[in-house]
């Protein structure tokens, strides 16, 4: 069975150049049998792992995080 870390990987990997915000991939792993929290820490270990780049954006009322696989040429 593939791990949260990898479906979340290989989700951002099918999309390259996109962001996603992390509520977002959270309630996608949320469809899978997962806690939303869960996702986000996977995130956070796949940023600091290197594989995943993440960039806080300020909004009207609170700041959100979003991800995107990194780019390697």
């Amino acid at each position: 069975m593939e791990s949260l870390s990898e479906r979340l990987y290989r989700y951002l990997n099918n999309h390259q150049g996109e962001w996603f915000n992390g509520a977002t991939l959270g309630e996608l792993a949320h469809n899978v049998g997962y806690k939303p929290d869960t996702a986000s820490r996977r995130l956070r270990e796949l940023h600091e792992e290197g594989r995943i780049e993440r960039e806080e954006r300020k909004g009207r009322r609170a700041k959100s995080v979003w991800y995107q696989v990194k780019i390697t040429i």
